[in-house]
Order: structure tokens, then sequence, then C-alpha cells
């Protein structure tokens, strides 16, 4: 019997402020981590695109392959299953064509296809990643799972903002439940996707939580960047890559369809896929993976140094931000997709520019759960800007975030683990 969690409840997780985000070090129910080498797997071959049931036959078999060549953890990209509709930014007559077939073969939680899945990891004894698009009612979200080797669900999130073109499809979500760490026999392992990558917001939070292995999820990546748009180009994600590895000190498992790669804490590219390659696989050595401490109080995702960015941020730009402080919700009943919905959404005009930030489609602040309007002023996160522009924003919304953050865990007052077991 699966050991399946509902959203809100995850076990396995470690919060922002149990991590010591106060100002000191924590101690927690730490799980037995392997000190014995093993083996990672990035899947780089593509889905069965949008054919959900033919794209789970075929990560059952790629997982197979992958947990045959020793892998105990595979990762799949953002969007893997049912495939991430490239469509969306290069061809506006497409979605109105084909959008409502993707949709129906989008992933709910809970499902029968949701039990397949959990059913890949448990039988061939392996923690899976996997990215998926995630039906919820009138709503898709850009989700993610982390599915212990026993089929028991250990996480899951979705893509806090949705980026460029997504945004005319998928919904945001808020950062509470969103930037987790998960103890597991392998080390603490975290997952992002894609743009979220250069958002500070949201590494940040993760940076502190003291990760071992982060997974990098990308939809794709071109075996050759010759004549590919800015945001396509291989060498983004690399860029990101090193740049997560080398600040957070975490293995980086970067999954993507055509090019994938495995990272170790310095940065340094130890395996890559080649073209026509299905997976690759890396060693992690587990040097210093486990133990009751995992918020270094001098390190330079410390509290102390939220501080000094709080207080150097400039007094003159200290002011609201309504774009981040607004939901993105797209229905999917205003984008002529049948099924369960509410009253459409007016939805934004769509645009082939995926580092376009349309207007949101809905603009008051939300009212979510726990009574915080537009979930304190972040109800969602992250922003459409080049690479190069992350730095520019960058202050002004990791302080509030984690500001936040740290309110709503001290409330709750609580560090949840679970004991994985490595088989």
């Amino acid at each position: 019997m699966k050991t399946t969690l509902l959203r809100g409840l995850t076990v396995g997780a470690v919060t922002g402020v149990a991590l010591g985000l106060a100002g000191a070090g924590v101690a927690h129910a730490a799980v037995p981590v392997t000190t014995e080498p093993y083996t990672v797997a990035a899947i780089s071959a593509a889905s069965v695109e949008f054919d959900l049931d033919a794209s789970l036959d075929l990560a059952d078999r790629l997982t197979a392959d992958a947990a045959a060549s020793g892998a105990e953890l595979v990762t799949f990209g953002e969007l893997w299953l049912p495939g991430f509709p490239r469509q969306i930014n290069s061809d506006p007559s497409w979605a109105a064509a084909n959008f409502p077939d993707y949709a129906a073969n989008a992933l709910t939680v809970g499902d029968a296809n949701w039990e397949r899945l959990l059913d890949i990891a448990d039988e061939h004894d392996v923690y899976l990643s996997m990215g998926f698009a995630e039906r919820e009612g009138d709503h898709l979200y850009m989700g993610q799972a982390l599915i212990g080797p026993d089929g028991a669900v250990l996480e899951t999130r979705r893509k806090i903002r949705p980026s460029g073109s997504e945004r005319n499809f998928f919904s945001d979500d808020v950062m509470d439940g969103n930037l987790e760490v998960t103890e597991t026999a392998l080390g603490r392992i975290g997952m992002l996707e894609c743009w979220e990558h250069l958002h500070p917001q949201m590494t940040y939070p993760m940076h502190a939580k003291g990760e071992n292995v982060h997974v990098l999820a990308w939809p794709y990546n071109p075996t050759d960047n010759t004549d590919v748009s800015f945001w396509e180009d291989g060498r983004v994600a690399e860029s990101a890559g090193r740049m997560y590895a080398m600040t957070g000190g975490t293995w980086v498992v970067s999954p993507a369809v055509g090019w994938a790669f495995v990272m170790n804490p310095l940065g340094q590219m130890v395996a890559q896929s080649q073209p026509g390659d299905d997976f690759v696989t890396a060693t992690i050595t587990p040097r210093g993976f486990g133990g009751d401490d995992v918020y270094n109080p001098r390190g330079e995702h410390s509290w102390g140094v939220w501080e000094m960015i709080g207080d150097t941020y400039p007094d003159s730009a200290k002011v609201p931000d309504p774009e981040h402080g607004t939901l993105n919700s797209v229905s999917l009943a205003g984008l002529g997709v049948g099924g369960p919905s509410t009253e459409p959404t007016p939805q934004p005009t769509p645009t082939s520019d995926p580092t376009a930030s349309p207007t949101p489609s809905v603009a008051p602040a939300v009212a979510l759960p726990g009574g915080d309007a537009g979930n304190g002023g972040l109800a969602s996160t992250g922003v459409q800007v080049s690479p190069w522009g992350v730095a520019a924003f960058g202050s002004i919304v990791i302080g509030a975030a984690l500001v936040w953050m740290a309110r709503r865990s001290r409330a709750r007052g609580m560090l949840s683990v679970v004991a994985t077991v490595r088989k």
C-alpha cells in the first residue's frame, strides 16, 4: 500500500525556519544517510509527445534501464509527462487546436495514472524525481514529485511562477510548501524547475536548507546551440547549474530532453549525455551528507546575510510590488478545455516571447488558506527577466520572501521528517 501524502501534509521536508533562519542551528531527527558512493541518472530521452499513457510506459522502461545501470536516483525534466509544449513559444495558433488534448493528458495527483507513477519507483527500487503537467480542477500546474524506492510520495511541489508563454496556460502557486528539502537515505534532496533557478527568492531558501543533491530540472536543451533563442541555449542551463552547485555547495543533477548533465559541488561537469543517449549516469560520493545540523549560521545563506541585504536595499526602491504579489490563475475553461471548471477567467493575450511577463489574469490579491490575502504580498514569486538581469531585482524579494516564510513557519512550529530506508 502506498503512503501517499496530501498536498500540504508532506513529510520528509525541512522547513525554512526549522533550519534556523532565525539565527541558530537546529537539531532534528536526521535520516540515516548512506556512506557508500551511489549512482544517479538524468534522463535525456523525450517522452511520447503529449501521450500520458505511452509516456508512463516509456518512463517505466527508462527507469528500468537506469536502475539496471546502477542508478538509485532517477530524474526526469520539467513537464516530461506528457511533454513540454514547445509550440506555445512559437505558434500562437497551436493552442486553440491542441491544448484541450494536452490538458486531457495531464496527470492528476491520486488518480490511476498517478499510482502507475508510484509503482515505477517501487518496482525498480529507486528514488524517482518526475516533472509533470498537473491537473487540479480548472487549472494546470507545472508539478514535480519525489517518490521513494517503496513508492511513497516524499514531496510534491509546483513551479511557483511559470515563465513567459507558459503563463498563458499554467497557473502560479504559492511559495509555502514549494521550496522544500527532503531527508532521504541518499542525503537531503531538493528540486526546482528551469527559470526558477534564476530567481534568488527561490534559490536562497533552498540553499539555506542544506541540500546535498539538487534536481535542476529543465524541459529540453539543444544538442547544438547554433541559431537558437537565448532562452533555449543549453548554456543557460549549464550556467545556472554551475552557479547553483557552487553557491549551494551541492551536487546538481539536471535532466532535460536532448542534453542532460551532472555537476559536483564545485560546479565541475562530471557527466553529460551525448546525442542519442536515453540518460547519463554519475557517481556521487556522499561525503559530509547527513548530520543533525543542516543550517550554517555563518554561511552565505544565513539569516544574518539576509538582514544585510534588507539593511542595504535602497530606501527609495522599497515600494509595493503588485506583479509578484498576485497569483496568475489560468482558467482551463477560458482556454476551451472541458471538465471541472469555474467561471472562465479573462486571459492575457498570448505571446510568442517566452521572456515576456504578461498581465496576470487575476489582478486582485488572492485570498489564500489561513487568511493571508495575496500570500503576504508574495502569492507568487519570480520575474520574467533575462539571466543577466536577475541581480537587479533580487534583493527586494529575498528579504520579504524569507521574512514571510519565517513568520508562517514559526506559526506552524513544526518540523516533519521521515526516515526512508535505502534498500
